[in-house]
């Protein structure tokens, strides 16, 4: 955007550097022109002069013969009162072209004033509004940096929220996590709890078996035993009949030994079932405290493994939410270590390209001053130098006119002498005094003219050159502070500076045209009124040369 706003500027000063040198060259062959037409009316009016005055001489050398001593004085009297009409005429109009002058430069110097007061008006406006739009400028900078600020609390906020909320997802997930092991812990806790209960119901079943098994086997050795007995009755009884005795004696041998064998076999069945028992209780004791111990023993290992699982567990989720926290501290740290870093850069790249831009078009508005000073001295050495030209060959052409007409009036003048002194002798000296003195008028009258002409046309230029300087100055005044608020304001700035050069421009037409129009009308006057004077002078002159050669 910057590149463009240059071109666009560097492309408006170069067409106005355009046209400023084709009003200066149109100036210049204006003045040229006005010159050249200034010197050919004056050669006219000096060939007119040279003509009218030869015929003059002419018609008096003509008419000389007829002239009459007596009317000498009037004619001298006529002559003077000539002469101080014309002096009076002459210091009448060097008055007023005085005036005219003073006037002149009257109303120069309060144009140039109000033209200086309407630019330092129209300066302090684009001052008031190059700081309005300054401030206008700092502002919408100062409201983005805020509403920057802004919306990086804003993302800051909702970062910390989702991680908050990214952080509770996680404690609800990790104590799900712990919930289930929990229960799952306590699921195979009770599963091993009922598998304990199982064995030892079953162990209680078997031990239930043992006893009714060996209790069935008592009863079926005591019912054998009594079948033997019962058998052995029966025999006995068989035998009894036999011999009573013998069999009494057996019997009672019988009866011992199967008492004894009893005895032997209950007290051996006594001790072994007592002995079975005991161990089994004994080992069932065992086993149950075993069971117990171990039951025990795993319940703690459980217990311990569970609050193990569980301290690990709450430090895992403290080491994770610790981690969790200093990471989102580290982050936010980060977060606004950068976002200072960003916003420090961001502000020392604004910083930079602002002393950049300020430097470039500082060096781009001093080189195009330099480059202005250059052309305007150039300018107007040229234009000076061109006017002292034009000056020194007006000069040389009217110093070169004026000695030829010295030098042909010198020779009518000697011939003039020569055919008076053939013609009166006598009058001789006061013919040739008021010829001289005639002609020493008419030179004084013609250089007068001349001089004033020439002071008319010098003060004209130098009021024109001053004037044109002036502008020059002004319009490079004007354009350097145009380009100054077109550069620093920006493209808002560019249509109001557009239209103050477009109405300065047209201005300094206008008032340019308005000073050509009255120097041409100066000149115009000037040039009427020496030529007016000349013809009222040349009809007085014709006038007494008539009444000269009536009388």
């Amino acid at each position: 955007m910057s590149s463009v706003n240059d071109s666009t500027s560097q492309n408006d000063t170069n067409k106005i550097r355009e046209e400023y040198r084709k009003r200066e060259n149109d100036l210049r062959s204006k003045h040229t022109k006005q010159l050249r037409q200034i010197t050919d009316a004056h050669m006219k009016e000096i060939e007119q002069i040279k003509s009218s005055h030869g015929e003059q001489m002419g018609q008096y050398r003509q008419k000389m013969n007829a002239t009459l001593t007596e009317r000498d004085q009037q004619h001298q009297e006529a002559i003077q009162e000539l002469r101080q009409v014309q002096q009076r005429r002459l210091e009448n109009l060097n008055q007023a072209t005085q005036q005219k002058i003073q006037e002149q430069r009257n109303f120069t110097q309060s144009e140039k004033k109000r033209i200086q007061e309407a630019n330092e008006n129209r300066f302090e406006a684009l001052s008031e509004n190059y700081s309005k739009n300054m401030s206008e400028t700092n502002e919408d900078f100062f409201n983005k940096l805020k509403d920057m600020r802004v919306q990086q609390k804003e993302a800051i906020d909702g970062q910390r929220d989702q991680l908050l909320d990214k952080h509770d997802k996680e404690v609800g997930r990790m104590r799900e996590e712990r919930d289930l092991t929990v229960k799952e812990m306590k699921r195979n806790y009770d599963d091993y709890r009922h598998q304990a209960e199982g064995r030892m119901k079953a162990q209680d079943g078997r031990h239930s078996r043992d006893m009714k098994r060996m209790a069935d086997s008592n009863v079926a050795s005591v019912t054998r035993e009594r079948e033997a007995r019962k058998q052995h009755e029966r025999i006995l009884r068989d035998g009894f009949k036999d011999n009573l005795e013998t069999t009494k004696a057996d019997f009672q041998k019988e009866v011992d030994r199967e008492r004894r064998a009893r005895e032997r076999i209950g007290a051996d069945f006594q001790g072994t079932v007592q002995t079975r028992i005991d161990n089994d209780i004994r080992r069932l004791q065992e086993t149950i405290s075993s069971l117990k111990e171990k039951s025990v023993r795993d319940q703690l290992e459980t217990d311990r493994k569970a609050d193990v699982r569980i301290n690990n567990t709450i430090r895992a989720y403290q080491r994770r939410l610790d981690l969790l926290v200093d990471e989102r501290d580290k982050m936010l740290r980060d977060f606004k270590v950068q976002n200072g870093k960003d916003i420090y850069t961001v502000q020392e790249r604004a910083n930079d390209q602002m002393k950049e831009t300020a430097r470039f078009y500082r060096q781009k508005m001093e080189t195009e001053n330099v480059k202005n000073r250059d052309n305007f001295l150039t300018i107007t050495n040229d234009l000076k130098q061109r006017n002292e030209f034009t000056v020194d060959q007006a000069d040389q052409r009217i110093a070169t006119i004026r000695d030829d007409s010295l030098a042909k009036e010198k020779r009518l003048q000697q011939n003039y002498e020569k055919t008076l002194e053939n013609i009166q002798d006598n009058n001789v000296k006061e013919r040739n005094e008021l010829r001289s003195t005639m002609l020493d008028e008419k030179e004084k009258a013609l250089r007068v003219l001349r001089m004033k002409m020439r002071e008319n046309d010098a003060a004209s230029g130098r009021r024109l050159s001053s004037v044109i300087s002036e502008f020059k100055k002004q319009i490079a005044e004007l354009n350097d502070q145009l380009m100054r608020v077109k550069r620093q304001s920006g493209a808002r700035e560019k249509q109001i500076v557009e239209s103050l050069k477009k109405e300065q421009t047209a201005h300094l037409e206008a008032q340019k045209i308005q000073y050509e129009q009255r120097l041409a009308r100066l000149r115009t006057d000037n040039d009427n009124k020496a030529q007016a004077s000349e013809r009222r002078h040349q009809e007085q002159m014709n006038n007494v040369l008539g009444a000269v050669r009536k009388t």
